[in-house]
């Protein structure tokens, strides 16, 4: 009886496991148009001015031009040139 009652709390407790943590999918950028494929970051607090010293966290040069959004996978960022 001990045994079905304890699977039976598991049971219940498991799909609230996690409800308040976002995730995991939501914290990337994995593709064009982000996560939802929207085009909206779902807890993004973006700068609403920057310039080329104000509000940027980083810069890279890369060896050409390149036409595809960048990918963001954790702390990592990728992005792709023609050349």
């Amino acid at each position: 009886m001990l045994r079905w009652l304890a699977l039976a709390v598991v049971m219940a407790v498991t799909p609230l496991v996690g409800l308040s943590a976002e995730p995991e999918a939501m914290k990337q950028w994995g593709s064009w148009r982000g996560p939802l494929s929207t085009g909206v970051a779902p807890h993004g607090n973006p700068p609403s001015e920057w310039s080329e010293i104000k509000n940027v966290k980083w810069k890279s040069r890369l060896p050409g031009p390149g036409h595809s959004s960048p990918v963001v996978w954790g702390d990592v960022v990728f992005v792709t040139a023609a050349v």
